[in-house]
C-alpha cells in the first residue's frame, strides 16, 4: 500500500471514529422514546442453550457462559451475569439444566428451563416482552429433596448480577472488586419498594431498573414462618453485584417435596442516558410504572370513611386523649400519652380536618371552638413565632414549623381569624429562619436566634415554598411569590436523597406545579418529578400477606421517612392531599405513566389506611403496651384513633401508639374524597376528581386503569359515558350506587324527572 493509500485509510478510519463518537454523544445527551420500536425476538432455543434479543440487549445461555445467563449490549464494554442461586457449583442451579424450551405469543417470548440438583428440582421461567424492549422477568420455583437445605452460599446477594471485564466471561472467583462501575441512584429503603436504579455507559449502556415482586413470595414466607427483611434487594460495591437477598433462614426452612416460588424478579434495561435530573426522575418513574403493570396487586374495595370519621369524632370526648395545661384542655399527641405538656401539631391536625368537615356536613362546631382556644398558647411573644411545644424551651424542628404554619394558612383561608392572626405574627420569623439557613433547613434550630443547630431536612425548602404560595394567595403580595421561587430552586441536585419527611416532599412537588401554573414556566413542572420519584421509591409496592399482615393491607403504604420502615397515617394522608392537588393542577400535562402512579397511590391510600383504625383489626395484632418510647402508657383498640405504625407481618403494629396528630386523616378522607357534583348528588371515588361543572366530572388517571366509584344520592339518576352511553350501576342500598370507572375519563350525571 502506497503512502497516499495509507493516508486515505487513516483519514477514513478517523472519520468513522468521529462519527461514532458523535453518535454516542448524541445518544446520551438527547432524550429518546422510552422502549422505542426495537425488536424483541428469539434467536434460537435448543435443549441446553438459548439466545434472545430484546431491544439492543442480548440474553444468552450456552456451554461457554460459565453457568450464568449473560446479558449484554452491543456497545458496552462488559456484561451482566445472572446466577441462580450462587456461584458455588453445589448451589448454582444453572449447571444442572435438563431441558430448555420456549414458546412465543403475541405479547411475549417465554423460555422454560427445567433442572435437577441433588438437593432440589427447579423450574426457571424467563419472559421477554415484545412491547417493552429491554424488559425481562424471571420466575424461579424449587422443590427441595432434603430438609434442611444444605446450600453453600458465601455471599448475600441472590440471584447475582456480577460484572465482567471485557466481552469474555471470567470465572466466578474473578469478580471485579473496587469502585462500582456505574452511577448508582436509588435502592430499596426499609420494607418499601424492593428496587435498584442505576446507570452505566460501560457495563450495560443505559439505565437499569431492578425490581423483586415480594407479593409473589408470600407463600414462601408463610410456610417457612419467616418474613421479608428490611432490605430484600441490595448491592455490594466490594463484589460489584446486586440482586435479591433470599434469607438463608428461609431457604433452610423450605418444606420437602413442595414446590414454592423463591424469586420473581424484573430487570428493565433502557438504552438511554438521562440528560438532567428531571429526566433522571422520569426514567425512574417510567421504569417503575412499566413494571407496575405486571406485578401482583391486591384488589381494593371502597372504605366507608364517612362512617369511620363519625365514629372517630364520637370518641373525641374520651378522657385519655386530653391533657390540661395551666387550666386549658389540649389534645394529647397519643392516646394515653403520659406527658403533661401539649403539642400544636395535634391541635392543628384535627382542627383543620374538623373545619372542612363542619363546612361540608356540620355538627362539630363545639369541638372546633374547643381547639381554637388552644392556639394562642403556642405563640411566643419572645420568639415572635408559633412553637410546637407548650411550654416551649426555645428548640424548633424545621418541618414542624413549616407544617404548622401551612395549616394555619389553610385555616385562615377557611375564615378562621385567630389562625390568620397567628400566621402573620409568625411569618417574619419563618422567613428569617429560611434566609439564615439559605433554604437548607436543619432538623433542629434555635428560636432564640433562628439559626441551625443540627442536621438537614432537604425537602423542607419545598414545603416552605408551598407555604409562601399560601401567603401569596392570602395577600397577593409579590414578596411571597418571589420567596417561593427562590426556595423551590433548592430541591435541585438532591436526587433520591431529597426526602426527609414525606408530606414535605409532596408539598415540594405541588409547590412546583403551582409555580408552573402561575408563571407558565415549564422548568417548574420538570422540577416536580424528582419529589414524586422520591415518594414512589418510599412506597411499599408489595402486599405483605403472612403473619399478622393477613388481617390488613400494606400495598402502596408510605413510610414517613426514608429509613422508618413502617406505614404511618399522618404522613400518608397529607401526602395524599398534596398529590390530589397536584393532579388537579396538571392533569393531562404530565406523562401518562406519572399520572397513573399518582392515581394508584391515591386509590390504595384510601384502602390501605383503613387498617390503621384499631377496631377494624384483631386485637392480637396490636401492641397493647407501646414500647417505642416510654411516653405512651397503652393503646385502647376500641377507640377509633389510628395506630401510628402499620408494620411488616412478623411484627405487631401500634408499637409507637395511637396517633392523635394523625387523627385528621379519617375526617379528611370523609370530606376530600367525597365531591358534591350537584345538589343532592355526591361522588366518592378512588381516583381523584380533577374537574367538574355541575353535571360532568373527570377523573385523574389513564383509561387503561379502572377504579371504584360510589354515587350517594336519593334521587333517580343516570350516569353517562363521554360517548353518551348509559353506565350500569350496582345498587348498594337506597342511597348508594357503584360502578367501575376508567381513569382519565369524563362522565355525566343526569337527574331523571
Amino acid at each position: 500500500m502506497n503512502r497516499i493509500s495509507r493516508l486515505k485509510s487513516a483519514l477514513l478510519f478517523l472519520l468513522h471514529l468521529i462519527l461514532l463518537l458523535f453518535f454516542i454523544n448524541n445518544t446520551f445527551n438527547h432524550p429518546v422514546v422510552y422502549g422505542g420500536n426495537a425488536e424483541v425476538k428469539l434467536n434460537y432455543c435448543e435443549k441446553n442453550k438459548f439466545k434472545l434479543t430484546t431491544g439492543d440487549y442480548t440474553v444468552e445461555f450456552n456451554e461457554e457462559t460459565k453457568d450464568m445467563i449473560l446479558i449484554s449490549h452491543w456497545r458496552a464494554w462488559g456484561m451482566l451475569g445472572l446466577c441462580l442461586l450462587a456461584e458455588d457449583p453445589n448451589s448454582n442451579l444453572l449447571n444442572s439444566i435438563e431441558h430448555i424450551s420456549s414458546n412465543i405469543d403475541e405479547n411475549k417470548i417465554t423460555i422454560h428451563v427445567i433442572g435437577d440438583k441433588s438437593w432440589a428440582e427447579y423450574k426457571l421461567t424467563l419472559f421477554a416482552y415484545k412491547n417493552y424492549p429491554g424488559l425481562l422477568r424471571w420466575h424461579l420455583q424449587i422443590k427441595p429433596k432434603e430438609i434442611p437445605l444444605q446450600i453453600i452460599t458465601n455471599r448475600e446477594l441472590l440471584p447475582l448480577f456480577p460484572f465482567h471485564r471485557g466481552l469474555t466471561p471470567v470465572k466466578p472467583s474473578e469478580f471485579i472488586t473496587g469502585n462500582f462501575p456505574s452511577y448508582f441512584y436509588a435502592k430499596q429503603v426499609p420494607f418499601a419498594a424492593p428496587l435498584i436504579y442505576m446507570i452505566s455507559k460501560e457495563w450495560w449502556y443505559g439505565s437499569l431498573f431492578y425490581f423483586e415482586d415480594l407479593t409473589s413470595l408470600n407463600k414462601m414466607f408463610e410456610i417457612t414462618a419467616t418474613g421479608a427483611k428490611k432490605h430484600m434487594v441490595d448491592f455490594s460495591t466490594s463484589e460489584n453485584s446486586f440482586g435479591y437477598q433470599i434469607p438463608e433462614e428461609t431457604l433452610k426452612r423450605l418444606p420437602k417435596d413442595q414446590e414454592v416460588t423463591i424469586t420473581d424478579s424484573y430487570l428493565y434495561l433502557l438504552d438511554r442516558w438521562p440528560s438532567d435530573e428531571p429526566d433522571l426522575a422520569l426514567t425512574f418513574l417510567y421504569s417503575i410504572s412499566t413494571v407496575y403493570d405486571f406485578i401482583d396487586k391486591p384488589n381494593t374495595e371502597l372504605t366507608d370513611w364517612q362512617d369511620l370519621a363519625h365514629r372517630e369524632i364520637a370518641d373525641m370526648n374520651h378522657p385519655r386523649i386530653w391533657v390540661t395545661v395551666e387550666g386549658q384542655p389540649y389534645l394529647r399527641a397519643y392516646v394515653a400519652d403520659k406527658r403533661t405538656s401539649a403539642e400544636l401539631i395535634s391541635q392543628l391536625d384535627v382542627l383543620l380536618a374538623l373545619k372542612k368537615y363542619e363546612i361540608k356536613y356540620g355538627g362539630v362546631q363545639e369541638l372546633i371552638d374547643k381547639l381554637i382556644k388552644t392556639l394562642p398558647s403556642f405563640y411566643s411573644k419572645k420568639f415572635k413565632a408559633v412553637t410546637n411545644d407548650f411550654p416551649n424551651k426555645g428548640k424548633g424542628d424545621s418541618w414542624y414549623f413549616v407544617e404548622e404554619m401551612t395549616q394555619l394558612a389553610k385555616l385562615a383561608k377557611l375564615g378562621e381569624p385567630i389562625a390568620h392572626q397567628l400566621l402573620f405574627a409568625s411569618t417574619e420569623s419563618m422567613i428569617t429562619l429560611a434566609h439564615n439557613v439559605d433554604y437548607d433547613f436543619p432538623v433542629f434550630f434555635s428560636f432564640n436566634d433562628l439559626k441551625a443547630t443540627k442536621g438537614s431536612e432537604p425537602d423542607v425548602c419545598g414545603g416552605y415554598a408551598y407555604l409562601m404560595l399560601e401567603l401569596f394567595d392570602l395577600t397577593d403580595d409579590n414578596r411571597y411569590l418571589q420567596e417561593a421561587k427562590r426556595a423551590i430552586q433548592h430541591i435541585r441536585g438532591k436526587a433520591f436523597s431529597l426526602n426527609y419527611e414525606m408530606q414535605m416532599t409532596a408539598m415540594a412537588a405541588t409547590a412546583a406545579a403551582r409555580l408552573y401554573k402561575l408563571t407558565k414556566d415549564s422548568s417548574y413542572i420538570k422540577m416536580s418529578y424528582m419529589p414524586l420519584a422520591n415518594i414512589i421509591q418510599t412506597s411499599w409496592l408489595w402486599e405483605c400477606n403472612y403473619g399478622y399482615a393477613k388481617h390488613y393491607s400494606t400495598f402502596f403504604g408510605l413510610s414517613p421517612m426514608r429509613y422508618a420502615g413502617v406505614i404511618t397515617i399522618k404522613e400518608q394522608y397529607e401526602t395524599w392531599i398534596y398529590i390530589m392537588e397536584y393532579l388537579r393542577l396538571v392533569h393531562g400535562e404530565i406523562p401518562e405513566y406519572v399520572e397513573k402512579l399518582l392515581s394508584e397511590f391515591c386509590r390504595y391510600t384510601l384502602y390501605t389506611l383503613r387498617y390503621t383504625m384499631p377496631p377494624l383489626l384483631p386485637s392480637e395484632m396490636i401492641e397493647l403496651k407501646p414500647h417505642e418510647w416510654e411516653g405512651v402508657d397503652e393503646n385502647i383498640p376500641s377507640l377509633y384513633f389510628p395506630i401510628e405504625d402499620l408494620r411488616e407481618g412478623r411484627s405487631k403494629s401500634g408499637q409507637i401508639g395511637q396517633q392523635l396528630y394523625g387523627s385528621g386523616g379519617p375526617i379528611t378522607f370523609a370530606t376530600e374524597s367525597y365531591v358534591e357534583i350537584k345538589p343532592g348528588v355526591t361522588v366518592y371515588s378512588e381516583y381523584p376528581i380533577v374537574w367538574h361543572n355541575g353535571s360532568n366530572f373527570t377523573f385523574a388517571g389513564i383509561p387503561a386503569n379502572k377504579h371504584w366509584v360510589e354515587i350517594l344520592t336519593q334521587k333517580d339518576i343516570q350516569v353517562l359515558s363521554k360517548k353518551g352511553e348509559q353506565i350500569d350501576l350496582n345498587k348498594v342500598d337506597e342511597r348508594k350506587f357503584r360502578f367501575r370507572a376508567f381513569g382519565g375519563e369524563t362522565y355525566k350525571i343526569v337527574v331523571c324527572q
